[in-house]
């Protein structure tokens, strides 16, 4: 009698669900409730904080909507254009005018409102941008990539409901990474039972943290990625690297690797780590020892190489995909005079004779309010 094969992939469908249940079990309750006051307390600051104000948020944007439209990455360019769509939102809510200027006033009146609605209404063009393809869009996409369910799911609304439902795709994100916080403390400090809700909670509660996890910018996932590769890296340290770490440790690389450029200065830490825990498995120096690091750092490089050879084949784009706005030489200052002058301006402003190093930004003095310096 013939088999029906149809059901084959059901029991191992059944099975990877079912170890997935098991270790979603194993996660404490309280990591879960951490992960939870994460994700609301960013979903709070998403609605208070006006669209756009978010660090590059319209040039996030702007890379998720050329990806949607153009089915690729932006292509490197020498400037930044954004779509009609988007310039007509940027233009009503007076974002240029507002940004970096603390005395400047947002909309108020309800003819500003009115018009805003106006446009948003209007039907225009999505696709004549370029991404800003000089601020972001050297980026690997993975992070624009996944954004691209919340943008299709608003894609009947306005620019200002895809933004809604792309800034909750980062609260999301923003949970997880306190989730992995939890757990890395519960590695870290076995006897401290209560340090890993405290820490878990500070991380989840700073406002600097609720405010980036509550915008469209591809730090929630570089956070959610460093955070799970740093309690990946503590696991193994303390119970010994297995086939099963060295695989989760490359995938959480691969996702680091993917979202942005930043996350190579984890890599050579985690380089390091994975070395120790192999020395401590195999007890010596052997070819044996470094299977497993060797692993890891196979399935961190897949993808990367994976993008290169779509860049420079299929999309057009530089093969590491950086343009010259994401690395300038001219800007790194390793002189002790520069690096103090730079902190300096950071909270204080600059004195008098000082190159400034924030021509439009503010100080942390002008943050927290002239008044307290008095």
């Amino acid at each position: 009698m013939a088999t029906d094969t149809r059901d084959a992939p059901k029991p191992l469908a059944a099975g990877a669900a079912s170890r997935l249940r098991a270790l979603a079990r194993r996660v404490p309750t309280a990591a879960w409730l951490c992960a939870a006051v994460a994700t609301l307390n960013a979903v709070a600051w998403s609605l208070v904080t006006p669209p756009f104000q978010i660090p590059d948020e319209s040039s996030h944007y702007a890379y998720v909507e050329y990806l949607a439209q153009h089915g690729q990455p932006p292509i490197s360019r020498d400037r930044d254009t954004l779509s009609t769509s988007e310039q007509i939102a940027l233009a009503d809510l007076a974002v240029e005018q507002v940004k970096f200027e603390p005395q400047t006033g947002t909309i108020w009146s309800r003819s500003d409102e009115a018009r805003l609605r106006r446009d948003l209404g209007r039907d225009a063009s999505r696709s004549d941008g370029n991404g800003a393809a000089l601020e972001v869009g050297g980026e690997p996409p993975l992070y624009y990539a996944l954004q691209l369910v919340p943008y299709a799911l608003g894609s009947g609304g306005t620019v200002l409901d895809r933004l809604a439902l792309m800034r909750l795709l980062s609260a999301l994100l923003g949970g997880l990474t306190v989730l992995f916080t939890f757990l890395l403390l519960r590695e870290a400090l076995p006897a401290h039972p209560w340090t890993w809700t405290v820490g878990a909670l500070g991380v989840a509660l700073q406002p600097l943290f609720g405010f980036l996890m509550g915008g469209v910018n591809s730090d929630a996932l570089l956070y959610a990625a460093t955070a799970a590769l740093l309690f990946l890296l503590a696991r193994s340290l303390r119970r010994g690297l297995t086939p099963e770490l060295a695989v989760a440790i490359g995938v959480a690389m691969g996702v680091g690797l993917m979202t942005k450029f930043n996350f190579a200065g984890v890599v050579p830490g985690a380089v390091a780590g994975l070395l120790v825990t192999a020395r401590r498995r195999e007890g010596r120096w052997s070819r044996g020892a470094l299977r497993l690091p060797a692993l890891a750092l196979g399935i961190a490089a897949a993808p990367v190489l994976l993008e290169m050879a779509l860049n420079v084949a299929v999309w057009d784009r530089p093969m590491v995909g950086a343009t010259a706005g994401n690395f300038a030489p001219e800007d790194v200052h390793p002189t002790l005079g520069r690096t103090l002058s730079y902190v300096w301006q950071f909270y204080l402003g600059p004195l008098p004779g000082m190159r400034h190093y924030f021509a439009t930004a503010f100080s942390i003095r002008d943050r927290l309010g002239s008044s307290a310096f008095r």
